[in-house]
């Protein structure tokens, strides 16, 4: 799954954010949820809009600000 979402696979960036979000098979992790939420996102993936509004709310400005920076 991590290496399709690296390959830019919008589900895939969809599956591995709410991997992250819920802490299935990784440490729970919202920064890396919203990164992939973001990406996902970006290349068209609705349902990773949707959760990355939500996940958004519980970062605080300055992680929002590094991860966008980053992704």
């Amino acid at each position: 799954l991590l290496k399709a979402a690296e390959q830019g696979v919008p589900n895939a960036q969809f599956s591995l954010g709410g991997m992250y979000e819920d802490g299935r098979g990784v440490p729970r992790n919202d920064q890396l949820a919203y990164f992939w939420y973001l990406l996902g996102a970006a290349a068209g993936d609705s349902g990773a809009a949707t959760s990355r509004d939500k996940i958004e709310a519980r970062l605080t400005a300055q992680q929002r600000a590094d991860v966008q920076r980053d992704a």
